[in-house]
């Protein structure tokens, strides 16, 4: 889903329910080490666990580009 330019991703976290991720505002998406899912980290404090491969967060992630301040 595109809203305001930003590309949301939906996924499932460890407990079944329907999360939305940014990943343009991930600082790390990295694999469970004991192999349960997929670790997204946002910041120090917000980590969040989901049941997607990292591979299929990455496909459905939109492409970031930089914009002239004439484009706008």
């Amino acid at each position: 889903m595109n809203m305001n330019g930003a590309a949301w991703r939906e996924a499932k976290d460890d407990m079944g329910r329907s999360v939305w991720l940014n990943l343009s505002l991930a600082r790390s998406i990295r694999r469970d080490p004991k192999g349960r899912g997929t670790w997204v980290t946002f910041d120090n404090e917000h980590t969040i666990s989901v049941e997607s491969t990292v591979e299929d967060l990455l496909v459905c992630s939109a492409p970031q580009t930089a914009r002239r301040p004439r484009d706008l």
